[in-house]
């Protein structure tokens, strides 16, 4: 009985993967859809880059100041 479950257990797991990865298969490619995206980049990404200079401008001002008055 040892033999027999360690022969099935040897060749049975082997095939049944063997057999169904092939059946598992994801979701094929899209065929890359037609023009340009519909997405809004000027709205939101213009007000991040704008209020991302400003705090950049801000802290540089400060440690301006800071080193100044050190001196």
């Amino acid at each position: 009985m040892v033999f027999f479950s360690r022969v099935l257990r040897l060749t049975l797991v082997p095939l049944l993967i063997l057999f169904i990865v092939p059946l598992s298969n994801a979701q094929g490619p899209g065929t890359g859809g037609t023009g340009d995206p519909a997405v809004p980049i000027d709205g939101g990404v213009s007000i991040l880059l704008a209020s991302g200079l400003l705090l950049g401008g801000r802290e540089i001002v400060k440690h301006r100041k800071k080193s100044k008055d050190q001196q």
